[in-house]
């Protein structure tokens, strides 16, 4: 069982503004571990509980690491796909738990699913101030891990990357007309197709029908993007390749690793315009 002393409960909070504002004391101390000992002696290896996470992925194939259960009806749980930092409290039925401000996707699933470990959780309560500005302190507390796919699916977020093609009639004014798009609405512009063609190739990108408003569902190897100093860059043993920014070309290497691909880009110094 987690068992906080002050120090390590400072540690958890440094760089939270309530350690910096209010500091923690001991009657924080005191209630952080009066709620990890209650959270912890409430999980139940034989059936999911309020507050455990559950790895979900959707019908979609939109995989959730840390979606949270948020209630339990019957043969169902309703979870929370994004929640926020929770809000912890008694009620009658047992241990209460409030999502923070931010928003969050609910879905309803089957109450039967496969344990697959236990996690560390992140949960909050007001401090010995009370109800403040920045009165909210931070622990963690370990809960079980569950599993739930809704259906056998050939590509996920959890090993791929998704995005939506939409081919314009008519090229832009800039001469744009290949557009994707990812989940978080980021959208990547190439004016022929070609460019498209090469991108697709770069990141072992697959086309699917798409059963919305885009032309094509594409799933890719996952992208990863990191810029090296120089000296770093030229050891690297990777496919030499082209990285696009914005309004910009650079030499890049890339290395794949299982299904992610990493993409090198070099640092230069001042002294080091150029790679030999």
């Amino acid at each position: 069982m987690t068992t906080y002393t002050l120090e390590t409960l400072k540690n958890f909070n440094y760089n939270s503004s309530y350690d910096s504002e209010h500091r923690i004391t001991a009657t924080d101390l005191e209630k952080a571990n009066k709620w990890v000992k209650l959270i912890e002696n409430t999980r139940n290896d034989d059936a999911p509980q309020v507050g455990d996470i559950v790895e979900f992925t959707s019908k979609y194939g939109d995989w959730y690491e840390n979606a949270h259960i948020d209630d339990i009806d019957e043969n169902e749980l309703e979870i929370m796909e994004r929640p926020s930092v929770l809000w912890v409290s008694v009620s009658e039925d047992g241990i209460f738990y409030t999502p923070g401000t931010s928003g969050s996707g609910s879905n309803y699933i089957p109450s039967k699913l496969k344990l697959i470990g236990k996690r560390k959780k992140v949960f909050k309560d007001w401090g010995y101030c009370g109800p403040t500005g920045n009165g909210a302190f931070f622990f963690e507390a370990v809960v079980n891990v569950w599993e739930y796919q809704e259906r056998e699916l050939e590509f996920t977020t959890k090993t791929h990357n998704k995005f939506y093609l939409d081919v314009a009639e008519e090229a832009s004014e800039y001469g744009y007309k290949y557009f994707i798009t990812d989940s978080n609405s980021y959208r990547t512009a190439f004016k022929t197709f070609e460019e498209y063609q090469d991108w697709l190739k770069t990141f072992k990108g697959v086309e699917r029908e798409s059963t919305g408003f885009y032309t094509k569902l594409i799933w890719t190897f996952k992208q990863d993007l990191k810029r090296v100093p120089l000296e770093e860059y030229l050891t690297i043993e990777g496919i030499v390749g082209a990285h696009k920014g914005y309004g910009s070309v650079e030499e890049c290497k890339r290395v794949i690793k299982d299904t992610t691909i990493i993409t090198y880009v070099p640092i230069h110094s001042s002294n080091n315009k150029g790679i030999a």
